[in-house]
């Protein structure tokens, strides 16, 4: 069945060719060309300028441009709206895939809505790991899931979360016990900024309106 990758990116652009090659080297791909790329860009002309140059060298890679910075589920939910098809990984554009992600996501996608599974964290070189966490932002999900609970939240941080807890013990979910990708750690990224921050005070106000709606 065909797979459409979608990806929001803002400042991503010392990152995203390492993200695209990721995708383009996927054993899934090798004599397949039934999916797609759709790479929404939000508002970040220094990102649209590295896409620009390299575009060329990916299959089935569509751009889009959000005309101004709205944060990534604004760009998601975008995003989201363009995608026909039921089949959807999300990934972030500073990530790196290894190379039986979409593989082992579609021996899966028959029998499941949700597909979650692991990711280990990296700083400068991917030989530099460190821990291993459950990803929240990168899944596997039908369309049907998105809009069933009518997508993201118009957050800054802390969406992916509440979207999970939402879809929890509604949806048929399989977590695979294994490492998938790659997640990145930067000064800019959304768990990292002192802005949004996992200790930032506006994720600790998405959280405890979490605690009050589950």
């Amino acid at each position: 069945e065909k797979i459409i990758i979608v990806i929001p990116a803002y400042k991503a652009g010392e990152y995203i060719k390492d993200c695209l090659d990721s995708i383009a080297s996927q054993s899934y791909f090798n004599a397949n060309s039934n999916y797609e790329i759709i790479l929404g860009i939000d508002g970040c002309v220094e990102t649209l300028e590295v896409v620009k140059k390299i575009r060329t060298k990916y299959r089935n890679l569509k751009v889009f441009m959000m005309e101004s910075n709205k944060g990534v589920y604004i760009t998601l939910n975008t995003l989201f709206s363009i995608v026909r098809e039921e089949n959807i990984i999300i990934f972030n554009a500073d990530d790196i895939m290894k190379l039986n992600m979409v593989e082992k996501i579609a021996s899966f996608i028959l029998d499941f809505d949700l597909v979650r599974f692991y990711c280990q964290t990296f700083e400068n070189e991917i030989e530099d790991r460190s821990d291993i966490i459950l990803s929240r932002g990168c899944l596997f999900l039908k369309k049907r899931v998105f809009e069933m609970l009518g997508g993201f939240k118009p957050w800054l941080c802390g969406a992916d979360l509440d979207f999970i807890y939402r879809a929890e013990n509604i949806f048929n979910e399989k977590r695979v016990i294994e490492v998938l990708f790659h997640y990145r750690k930067h000064s800019e990224s959304l768990t990292q900024s002192p802005l949004t921050g996992l200790k930032s005070n506006i994720r600790k106000n998405y959280h405890r309106q979490l605690s009050k709606s589950f």
